[in-house]
């Protein structure tokens, strides 16, 4: 009977039933219709299913479940709680969402891969910012350690967010506030990350593959890197005659050694 806390153990989306998440129910009851917030997501309980997949009503404490009817895949380890209402949680998790938009203050023009090289010669950044999602937390994780090892000189990635489902309007607002990529793995886009991402400017880059996505990263970073200039003589000339005309000056050379071309 004391208030509903649980833990997320799992989350991922299915192409038939949605978001599924596997939760503990750590203190009191959950239930079928309950309104709940977890992390930057919420829901209502669609179907509750118990260890063997059949179907409960309700379930107590230390009781591992399967929840149907969140918006977005919640992070494992994230706590869930209830909410009053669905008003309700949706207000709580937009408070959330815009908070974590504003404490990204740094608003800059919008990036691309391809634009990296241009800003980092004008000395704009050094990190390449990154909002990853992927379909599965198993694929997820490895997909984030893989990013995170990349690193160039005293250049490297930056993850913001990393979550399971496919890419929404949330992730390209933070995009927006914190002048980031938006990378996918083996997800959709919903249609107003859509429409918001092409209005905004940020990119959204889709991958199936992991080397893929780990090369075009890569070749960004590399361009992140900053030039050493070293002067290289490749020839030498005495000037044996100088000519004045009107536009300048004329020097007659004789090369020592080398080409000038």
């Amino acid at each position: 009977k004391g208030k509903l806390v649980g833990t997320i153990v799992e989350a991922s989306l299915d192409k038939l039933r949605g978001v599924t998440a596997t939760l503990l129910v750590q203190n009191g009851t959950l239930r079928v219709g309950d309104a709940l917030i977890v992390g930057h997501t919420w829901g209502r309980v669609k179907a509750l299913f118990d260890y063997e997949g059949k179907p409960i009503k309700q379930a107590g404490p230390s009781t591992p479940v399967i929840v149907l009817g969140l918006q977005e895949a919640p992070m494992a380890g994230e706590y869930f709680e209830l909410a009053a209402s669905e008003r309700e949680a949706k207000a709580i998790v937009e408070e959330r969402r815009l908070a974590t938009a504003a404490a990204q203050d740094q608003q800059r023009p919008r990036m691309s891969l391809e634009e990296i090289f241009a800003r980092f010669e004008g000395g704009e950044t050094k990190t390449l910012n990154l909002i990853v999602r992927a379909d599965l937390q198993g694929t997820l994780e490895p997909v984030v350690k893989s990013l995170e090892e990349l690193k160039e000189s005293e250049f490297g990635i930056k993850i913001l967010h990393a979550a399971v489902g496919n890419i929404s309007e949330s992730d390209v607002m933070l995009a927006e506030a914190s002048d980031a990529v938006i990378i996918g793995f083996s997800v959709g886009v919903d249609k107003a990350a859509a429409g918001r991402a092409e209005q905004s400017g940020i990119e959204i880059r889709q991958y199936d593959i992991i080397y893929k996505m780990i090369e075009d990263v890569q070749d960004a970073l590399k361009g992140m890197l900053e030039p050493v200039y070293e002067n290289v003589p490749v020839a030498h000339a005495t000037v044996l005659q100088l000519f004045k005309i009107r536009k300048g000056v004329i020097a007659g050379c004789m090369v020592n050694d080398g080409l000038i071309k």
